[in-house]
């Protein structure tokens, strides 16, 4: 489910809270604020039903090999009794108490964002030069500037295919619950900030509904006539 209100709607308005049998274990895989995820673990515990957020990363295509990335909070109890099937899906890391899988989460996307700025600047930049961007993936695979943002994003950027596995304005959604948690404790993240506001004036074109990987627009908006790709979809 895409956000904290829809989860909560759900099992407390719509009454799948209330048909849960005492003694179970509700995951949800959900990616909402850490805040949302300790009141809902709280709210269930009063029924005793033990609550682990457990958002993913890795996409789709990740999600079909079972190989995501599975950040687990909540009690260690209820994860020992979860993990045999989440582990049919990915890779369950137990971080931490209620929220703190949902934390991770946000500093998952605060990463991926950082990188995702940086291929795009690298690879436009590579562009001008009369270097191919896809040459470029080539040749830094295996070092140390090497990772999943550049081969797998960085390849939908010089293709230019923008096609939705993980949308522009879900990622912003994150991105924006994580900021907030930085200036709750009173954290000056500068290159955070910057992608922030990046992907947020991405957000209000109509690459919000495109993938992640559009982020490349936000650099070519700003270096005109340049694009890391020959050709627009």
């Amino acid at each position: 489910m895409e956000n904290g209100a829809v989860v909560h709607e759900l099992l407390f308005e719509r009454g799948v809270a209330g048909r849960l049998a005492a003694g179970s274990v509700l995951v949800d895989l959900s990616s909402i604020p850490p805040d949302r995820a300790r009141d809902h673990a709280a709210r269930l515990a009063e029924q005793d039903v033990a609550h682990l957020d457990a958002p993913v990363s890795g996409g789709p295509p990740v999600a079909e090999e079972g190989a995501l990335a599975i950040l687990i909070g909540g009690e260690e109890s209820a994860f020992a009794r979860a993990e045999p099937l989440l582990r049919a899906l990915g890779n369950p890391v137990h971080v931490g108490p209620p929220g703190a899988g949902q934390f991770v989460k946000l500093t998952n996307q605060m990463i991926t964002s950082a990188a995702l700025a940086a291929v795009a600047e690298a690879m436009l930049m590579a562009r001008v030069e009369g270097i191919d961007p896809v040459k470029l993936c080539e040749a830094l695979q295996g070092g140390l500037a090497d990772s999943k943002v550049l081969q797998v994003h960085g390849r939908r950027m010089a293709a230019r295919d923008f096609e939705a596995r993980g949308h522009v304005r879900t990622f912003v959604k994150d991105l924006k619950a994580g900021r907030a948690i930085a200036e709750a404790r009173g954290l000056d993240l500068p290159v955070t900030q910057q992608v922030f506001e990046l992907f947020s004036r991405l957000n209000e074109t109509p690459a919000a509904e495109e993938d992640i990987a559009a982020f490349a627009r936000a650099i070519e908006e700003r270096n005109p006539p340049h694009r890391i790709g020959k050709d627009e979809r």
